[in-house]
């Protein structure tokens, strides 16, 4: 999985290589929290982060863990385009999976969760819909 980060001029005007302002946030992880993980935002930890282990937690993936500053710090994706994926149908949705991960099929179980669409066989827009969550 490739994660995208862009060329813009920063607010001295100056071209920085880094991250698009708006689609990124930085929050407080577990150390065990990997970059490529789902997260949805923590129950017990102010400006924190979980990484759901299935879909059957009721809080929504709000993004997706892009770069770790330190073992417990973290830059979260919220929509953008990640690559590297495959088997995914272009024009299509993805998931969140039952174990946890993106896929393109919908689970049989657990909470339905959208987490963008395929641009390609192996590219997603993502963009997770928070909103439309529902038990199946």
């Amino acid at each position: 999985m490739i994660l995208q980060e862009y060329l813009f001029v920063d607010d001295e005007g100056n071209y920085t290589e880094d991250l698009i302002e708006g689609s990124y946030i930085k929050r407080i992880c577990d150390i065990s929290a990997s970059v490529g993980d789902l997260v949805t935002e923590s129950g017990s930890i102010i400006h924190g982060v979980d990484v759901p282990i299935n879909n059957t937690d009721k809080k929504s993936v709000i993004g997706i863990i892009i770069r770790k500053s330190d073992d417990t710090s973290v830059c979260i994706m919220t929509k953008g385009v990640i690559t590297g994926l495959s088997s995914l149908n272009k024009s299509k949705k993805v998931y969140l999976s039952e174990a946890g991960n993106i896929d393109s099929g919908i689970p049989s179980a657990g909470y339905l969760q959208v987490l963008g669409h395929a641009i390609n066989n192996d590219a997603i827009d993502f963009n997770p819909a928070n909103t439309h969550i529902k038990l199946i």
